[in-house]
This record gives C-alpha cells, sequence and structure tokens, in this order.
C-alpha cells in the first residue's frame, strides 16, 4: 500500500462530516491528519467521531504545521474563493465543493492558479463518479458514444432567502450539478438554446436546456425548484442501449431490443446502502486520492470545471424568445 496519504479538513459542517469524512476515513491508504473548524464543538466532533489527531481554529497555521499531501475546504460558496485562492498560493492540492466559485472569472481566477503552482484539484462533481452512472456511461461509450443525455434535477424550495442567504442563484449553486453530468457525459459544447423562468416566486427557479455537442451528441437539461419533491435521475441513450437511472436509488437498462431491462439497485453497484457510497462521494474521494498520489489530474478538476460554469453562463445567456 505504501505510505498513507495525510489530508488536512477546513470544516465540519454537515456535508462535510456526512460523505467526504467517511469517505476518507473508509480509505486504507488514507489518514485524515487534522480539521480546522472556528466551531470548537463541531471541531471537537468530527475529532472524536474520526480519530483525528489535531485540531486548529487558523487553518493557515494548520497547514504550514501538518504540511498534508492535500487539504478539503468545504464550505458556503459566497466564502469559498479567497479561502480557496489562498490554500492554492500556499501550494497545496486542494478539493472543494461545488460550485467552484460565484462567478465564471472566480473559478477561471482559482484554474490559473492551481496550474501556475502545478497542483492536483477536484471539484465536487460526485453524480460523474456515482456507481449507477459510470458503467452507464463506459456502455455506452463503447458502444461508439453517447447519442442523448438527460439530466433531471427537481426539488422543493420556497424560500430564496433561505439559500445560501439569497447570495447565490440556485442554478450555479445546486442545478450545476445536473449542468456537470450532462456536459460530462457529450463533451464540447457546440449550441444551447434555454428557457429559464420565475416560477411563482421572484428569482429564476425553472430551467430547461437542449444543448448541442461536438461530439453529435445532444442535452437536454431539466431543472424545477418548484417540484413536488426532490429527484436526481438522468438518462443515458446510445446504440442499441438505454439507461435510465434515478441516481440514489437504481438503474434500469436496456439493450438491443430487450423486453426487460437489467435493473441494478444503487446500494448493491455502491457496496453499501451509505448515501457517501450511493451517492458517487466514495468514488469521487477514491479518484482525488489516487491523483493525489500519482500526481495527475481528475475528470473534474478545477480548470475542467471552468467549462460547467461557462455553461451555466450560456444556459441564462441564450434563452430563448
Amino acid at each position: 500500500m505504501g505510505k498513507k496519504l495525510r489530508v488536512a479538513m477546513i470544516g465540519a459542517g454537515n456535508l462535510s462530516t456526512s460523505v467526504h469524512y467517511p469517505s476518507l476515513d473508509v480509505l486504507e491508504d488514507v489518514e485524515i491528519a487534522a480539521v480546522s473548524e472556528l466551531d470548537e464543538a463541531r471541531m471537537n466532533k468530527a475529532r472524536e467521531q474520526f480519530k483525528i489527531p489535531k485540531g486548529y481554529k487558523d487553518y493557515k497555521a494548520m497547514i504550514e504545521e501538518v504540511a498534508p499531501d492535500a487539504v478539503y475546504l468545504v464550505m458556503p460558496p459566497q466564502i469559498l474563493f479567497p479561502h480557496a485562492l489562498r490554500c492554492l498560493e500556499m501550494g497545496v492540492n486542494l478539493f472543494i465543493e461545488k460550485p467552484p466559485g460565484l462567478t465564471v472569472d472566480q473559478t477561471r481566477h482559482l484554474a490559473r492558479k492551481a496550474e501556475s503552482k502545478g497542483l492536483v484539484t477536484m471539484c465536487g462533481f460526485q453524480r460523474r463518479h456515482a456507481p449507477l452512472v459510470v458503467p452507464a456511461l463506459e456502455e455506452a461509450r463503447r458502444r461508439g458514444g453517447v447519442d442523448l443525455v438527460v439530466a433531471s434535477f427537481y426539488k422543493w424550495y420556497d424560500d430564496s432567502s433561505a439559500y445560501f442567504n439569497g447570495e447565490v442563484d440556485i442554478l450555479t449553486s445546486d442545478c450545476i450539478h445536473a449542468v456537470d453530468l450532462i456536459r460530462y457525459a457529450g463533451g464540447e459544447v457546440k449550441q444551447v438554446a434555454s428557457d429559464v423562468r420565475n416560477r411563482r416566486h421572484d428569482y429564476p427557479n425553472f430551467f430547461t436546456a437542449l444543448i448541442t455537442f461536438e461530439s453529435g451528441a445532444t442535452g437536454v437539461l431539466l431543472g424545477n425548484w418548484s417540484a413536488g419533491a426532490r429527484f436526481f435521475t438522468c438518462e443515458i441513450h446510445a446504440r442499441a442501449y438505454t439507461s435510465f437511472i434515478n441516481v440514489e436509488v437504481e438503474a434500469r437498462s436496456h439493450s438491443e431490443n430487450g423486453a426487460e431491462p437489467l435493473v441494478v439497485k444503487a446500494a448493491a453497484a455502491a457496496g453499501g446502502d451509505e448515501m457517501f457510497k450511493r451517492g458517487g462521494f466514495l468514488n469521487q474521494n477514491r479518484v482525488f486520492m489516487d491523483c493525489v498520489r500519482e500526481k495527475g489530474q481528475p475528470p473534474n478538476s478545477i480548470p475542467d470545471s471552468v467549462k460547467s460554469m461557462e455553461l451555466v453562463e450560456r444556459i441564462y445567456r441564450e434563452v430563448m424568445k
């Protein structure tokens, strides 16, 4: 196995401790060496639960003293940029959660800094790594490539002020998961036609888009934050192949006009029913740790995430009249 990779965590909030800490904790070649968190109670709880030897309030002191192989920076997007930039300036390989910035320009700036320093980075688009999505995309590519990808993200959300305190729009901060999965499956964007609306609210909460790609694939985005419940689903279509995927639940795949689908449960594909396994977080963190060890770039690096932010910008800009 070799020497364990030493990781330092900035932030011990609900997202971190429910999906990232558990993912890293089960990786045998990884050690969570330290955590930095301003809330002492949360820091102590994380240290006790995951047996983390060191805790800090100042993450800069943590990075200097611990000299980790990688840093996880998980915090709300409206305060992410200056801290991500500082970490990159300190020369550490960096994982950040989505969105990778409030704007395309912020994301480009982080990407340029990471590239100039030769650092390994990742942005948390875990649906690419979900146990039901990975084999469907592999099968589509084996058959000559994706022809059509549809990603649907639905939620019921009735208070824009609670959405990151109203400082970040829904498409950039959350529905970007669906945008990114479509782009990852389709490739380089060619054209976009979209419809963005305020449905029963005074902020955009309804997003549809038709996207064509240089590869010949077509992507369809369906986003609605005025829906009846939370769902994240996708469809992958290729030559004589279709997979309907409820990403955290099950996939139903058809090939060669077969009447009976192949049904695979997410828990079975993930090797466990925990959300951090079913949702793709464990796979994603495994990929990032492998890239840190091998000094390669993961598919969802910060430089790559610029393209997803650019596609979000085009969906807003290229609204059908």
